[in-house]
């Protein structure tokens, strides 16, 4: 194979990954039977700290959601800055976190929510990044879309995000399913294929590939089709919850989310020693809050059955003691009593 290539070694075929990266070897066991790796992967399994669902107050991006059986049948964060770092690095392209958009500026991203759950003005950070000449990209929340303004209404150039919450449980980190739509201009420099909807000759609405790119074929490395993953199975469990949930169901669900995190994040900021980190600005159903000894604090809920808060001061070191704690559908009345008391005890 190296040969083939035109090289002569592997240290040839690797020359472009620096040398302090590379794994002369890997000390891996001997291989097991697959009884024996059953037995060895349920006793990692039993080592894990399951929480009841309504106890789960930790969100950051991923979120505990109520998913119908309907959904079920088809289915068994700062992260986002770091991917797009490695990816702009070698390309030339500079990153700038808060920066004003100038002529330079190719682009601006923000989240809505943010992070920490807090809101942004999207129609201003969308006028000022067109008002600069560079394209606006809104990271959303699709569940927020049911009572938030939708990108295109604010004038949005690129919708993306993250499409756990229809209908995807946690699955420790994944597989989940991301989102991306764009403005008519844009929809020619896609990646992936493009589904339209038609009509036969009998007049029954139906659905064809209405564009899909050639260029994996001919252009090979300067292709951007083939970075597309198939997460059919997620795709269309996102579908049947949308379809389950309908545009009612949606929006009652952001609704109960939005009243129940005010209610927690009014009931803990009165507490002694609480108190809200940005109390001017406006959240949906995730909040930062000051937290007096955090880790500790969870480690004491954990002992109860508790998940709680996300510490963030791991990614913002300015923001020492501030957890985020998240309420969605699941979190009722009774775990709120119970969370407080606990934290209260």
């Amino acid at each position: 194979m190296l040969q083939a290539i035109g090289v002569a070694s592997m240290d040839d075929l690797l020359v472009d990954i620096p040398r302090s990266l590379r794994l002369e070897s890997l000390a891996l066991p001997a291989g097991l039977s697959e009884f024996e790796t059953m037995a060895q992967v349920e006793a990692l399994a039993a080592r894990n700290r399951i929480f009841a669902g309504r106890l789960t107050f930790r969100g950051g991006g991923v979120y505990r959601r109520f998913i119908p059986a309907a959904v079920a049948a088809v289915t068994s964060k700062p992260e986002y800055m770091e991917v797009l770092r490695a990816f702009s690095e070698g390309r030339g392209i500079k990153v700038r976190k808060g920066a004003e958009a100038n002529s330079k500026t190719a682009a601006v991203i923000f989240q809505q929510p943010d992070f920490l759950g807090m809101l942004v003005d999207a129609r201003g950070l969308t006028e000022s990044a067109h008002k600069a000449g560079a394209l606006a990209i809104a990271c959303v929340d699709p569940i927020s879309l049911a009572i938030l303004a939708p990108p295109g209404e604010y004038g949005a150039d690129i919708a993306a995000g993250e499409g756990q919450q229809l209908g995807l449980s946690l699955s420790y980190g994944g597989p989940h399913v991301g989102f991306i739509a764009c403005s008519k201009d844009l929809v020619r420099r896609l990646p992936g294929r493009l589904i339209g909807t038609s009509h036969d000759a009998a007049g029954r609405r139906g659905f064809v590939l209405t564009l899909t790119a050639r260029e994996q074929h001919i252009r090979r490395e300067r292709a951007t089709s083939n970075i597309c993953t198939n997460h059919s199975l997620c795709a269309l469990a996102a579908s049947v919850y949308m379809t389950y949930m309908g545009a009612d169901g949606l929006r009652q669900i952001a609704e109960v989310s939005f009243k129940r995190a005010h209610a927690l994040a009014d009931r803990l900021s009165k507490l002694p020693g609480w108190e809200m980190a940005f109390p001017d600005r406006q959240f949906l159903y995730e909040f930062p809050i000051r937290v007096p000894k955090g880790p500790a604090l969870n480690r004491r809920l954990a002992r109860k059955g508790i998940l709680g808060g996300l510490d963030v001061h791991r990614w913002f070191r300015e923001l020492k003691g501030v957890q985020t704690f998240t309420c969605t559908e699941v979190n009722d009345a009774r775990a709120l009593d119970e969370l407080v008391g606990a934290v209260a005890g």
